[in-house]
């Protein structure tokens, strides 16, 4: 027996020295797992959180647009806004080389201004080209008030992202609710539109006059005559069958929704400057975004910007001809006339200070003016 064990303990140790020394592996052995021989990966070095491109490279987006314009495509004069959108749209698709596609929802489908807005800040949409009101924010209302601008130079040196003081105030306030303020267009400014002919104030005092969901707005325009708010979709048929008997509207607007069918007067008071085209997104899903693509989305939308400026200023240079020749007579306001209208605006500037706050209204005013020199 001690023989059998010697032996048996002598053929173990003959075999650890073989395996010892390098000699040929048995079948069960484990494969040698160096980077050079191995068809395992090599271990990667630590992911840089930073870097958004590495996580989301290759990927693509389909992203939806909610607007109030018009489809350009069936309204192709005196629509500088829709005619913007869809360039955005086009510019994204470009820019990203298809890896971002927008699908526009145009003409309110999604809802009004104030409902596509609450989605953009509840991050259920993606984008809305529009204008968020003051229910959403009260500093808002300061794109409302009346006669900040007196034409459509003094809007774009204010509301351009690049060096506007009205762009850089209310990108802050915007970022505050979690929303990315991409561009803003120069919008509209806004007259006066009716079947009898307005002069003055005095004029529209016992007139129903639709106007659009914005407290400042209702304030100043129930402070004139009994102010109803009507959505955009509406318009027409509300002129048509009595139900107002007047509007506050701009004038490109008037041809491009036909309401020089049902009424007789457009009076040019610039009264107020129409936000309407705010360009804007979730903060989330703009972090989101991987560098390269946040830079397309933004070039996007800078020529969105200056798409709408450059085609309202055109528009306006024709529209009160096209509106007077399809039967529509363009009000001769006076001096005296337009300084009743400031009147009356003025009248209101306790009640705009006490809405949006009157720290916020004399910084607002101070960016106006900054811009304006």
């Amino acid at each position: 027996m001690k023989k059998r064990f010697s032996a048996i303990l002598a053929l173990v140790l003959a075999i650890c020295l073989l395996a010892a020394c390098g000699g040929t592996p048995s079948v069960n052995a484990p494969a040698d797992k160096s980077p050079a021989n191995s068809a395992a990966p090599a271990p990667s070095a630590p992911e840089d959180k930073n870097n958004d491109a590495s996580k989301d490279d290759g990927k693509t987006w389909e992203l939806n647009l909610g607007c109030v314009a018009n489809d350009p495509a069936n309204v192709t004069e005196y629509n500088a806004n829709g005619k913007a959108i869809q360039i955005f749209a086009d510019k994204v698709d470009e820019y990203t080389n298809g890896r971002v596609k927008v699908n526009i929802h145009w003409a309110s489908v999604l809802g009004s201004n104030v409902a596509m807005y609450d989605e953009i800040q509840m991050g259920s949409l993606d984008f809305h080209a529009g204008q968020p009101m003051s229910s959403a924010d009260a500093r808002f209302a300061c794109w409302n008030l009346p006669f900040m601008f007196d034409n459509y130079d003094e809007i774009w040196a204010a509301t351009n992202r690049d060096g506007g003081e009205v762009f850089a105030l209310s990108s802050e306030w915007m970022a505050e609710s979690d929303v990315k303020l991409l561009a803003f267009g120069v919008g509209a400014l806004r007259g006066f539109v009716s079947n009898n002919e307005v002069h003055t104030p005095a004029d529209a005092k016992n007139l129903k006059i639709r106007t659009y969901e914005d407290a400042l707005v209702n304030k100043f325009w129930g402070s004139i005559g009994t102010a109803s708010i009507i959505p955009g979709s509406e318009i027409y048929s509300a002129l048509q069958t009595k139900t107002v008997d007047a509007m506050e509207f701009h004038a490109t607007g008037c041809y491009s929704f036909k309401l020089n069918e049902v009424a007789n007067y457009f009076a040019p008071l610039n009264w107020q400057w129409t936000n309407g085209t705010v360009l804007s997104c979730p903060m989330s899903l703009w972090d989101s975004f991987p560098a390269d693509i946040q830079e397309a989305i933004q070039k996007a939308a800078d020529d969105y910007a200056i798409s709408q400026y450059q085609w309202m200023v055109e528009d306006e240079e024709t529209v009160f001809e096209t509106l007077s020749n399809s039967g529509m007579t363009i009000t001769d306001l006076t001096e005296a006339d337009i300084d009743a209208w400031h009147d009356a605006a003025d009248a209101l500037i306790d009640y705009y200070k006490e809405y949006v706050g009157a720290d916020v209204y004399e910084e607002y005013v101070a960016a106006v003016e900054a811009s304006k020199k």
